[in-house]
């Protein structure tokens, strides 16, 4: 099954994303079909702070499935 993560990059973000690359990397060798989506411009709140980006990323992997 496919599988969308959605990373924010920016470390001076209200609330900073904490996936740590040893996490990340722990996803990318469990998950066969996982597709990380970094978002340079966010911490955690993704839908918040890169609104267009999250909705256009949202529908290209919603495209892939049908």
């Amino acid at each position: 099954m496919p599988v969308a993560l959605f990373v924010g990059r920016n470390a001076v973000a209200k609330i900073p994303s904490d996936i740590s690359e040893e996490t990340l990397k722990i996803y990318k060798e469990s998950i066969p079909e996982l597709n990380v989506i970094e978002f340079q411009y966010s911490g955690h709140m993704i839908p918040d702070e890169e609104q267009q980006k999250y909705i256009e990323e949202v529908g290209l992997f919603l495209q892939k499935l049908i």
